[in-house]
């Protein structure tokens, strides 16, 4: 693209008003934004005609399932009907450093290490925020000016490759996925503050117990009688949370239990982005 034809590209003018900061935007990774348009002439990805296009939809719906990694989708797209008012060419833009951005969290993590371990050294093989904006850009630009070939599977595509493969990582998206289908239920069941409960105990606060270690309704004991299939579950219930393993709901149990499921995603999400500090594989 020659210089007179770059000139008079909205998406080079938008850029150049970044640079400037005399835009209504700001971007997080301007260097990157700009080597994906310079790099396909400064044809839009997102935007056709002044409308978003289909790969711009699937890149919406794609940064909707940031969620799925205990990630923030309004991170990346805070009020995203609200762009209207700003020109398609900002809109656009915004978009590309949103896909880059989210690109960077899924596989280095939004947390920064240096911050939690002041000796921290990153191990050999871990995904790095320059490397993982050079493949984005490098796809980016791949992308025939028609459109083609950009979609929900491609874009998948690209972010599962950012994405940590162990087991842990894998675990932990299952379980915060359970969670998070307990938040939009409203949550599970609390305990009522009082004495420890022990195996044999009966009462109220066991049916409370039961309930809230079986919230679907699935246990087929008797709800009000600490027996031996609730034991089995509180015993469960410890272990996977690193309490001891006494069947006795005392105060750290109970703790743990009345916890909330909101609390429960923060934290798996916390330890998700732990892990993306280390190699993508292990």
């Amino acid at each position: 693209v020659d210089d007179a034809a770059r000139s008079k590209s909205p998406l080079a003018l938008a850029l150049e008003s970044v640079r400037e900061g005399s835009a209504p935007i700001k971007l997080r990774d301007p260097v990157s934004v700009a080597a994906v348009y310079a790099g396909r002439g400064y044809s839009p990805l997102w935007y056709s005609g002044g409308r978003l296009n289909r790969g711009g939809r699937d890149l919406f719906d794609v940064l909707a399932q940031a969620k799925e990694h205990g990630l923030n989708p309004e991170h990346y797209v805070p009020g995203a009907m609200n762009w209207n008012p700003s020109p398609p060419a900002m809109r656009e833009l915004l978009l590309t450093d949103a896909l880059l951005a989210y690109s960077r969290d899924l596989g280095s993590g939004r947390s920064d290490p240096a911050a939690v371990y002041w000796k921290w050294e990153p191990p050999v093989g871990r995904n790095t925020a320059a490397s993982i904006s050079h493949d984005v850009v490098t796809f980016l630009q791949s992308v025939p000016q028609s459109g083609r070939n950009l979609s929900a599977r491609s874009l998948a595509q690209l972010l599962q490759g950012f994405e940590p493969t162990h087991r842990d990582y894998q675990l932990l998206k299952e379980s915060l996925m359970a969670h998070l289908a307990v938040v939009e239920k409203g949550g599970w069941p609390t305990i009522q503050p009082g004495p420890d409960i022990y195996p044999g105990d009966a009462g109220e606060r066991v049916v409370q117990l039961c309930r809230r270690l079986f919230p679907a309704g699935d246990f087929s004991g008797q709800e009000d009688f600490y027996g031996e299939a609730l034991a089995e579950a509180v015993f469960l219930f410890q272990k996977q949370m690193g309490l001891p393993e006494n069947g006795i709901v005392g105060r750290e149990t109970l703790a743990a239990l009345n916890a909330s499921a909101e609390e429960r995603v923060q934290c798996i999400a916390g330890n998700m982005d732990r892990l993306r500090w280390l190699p993508k594989t292990l």
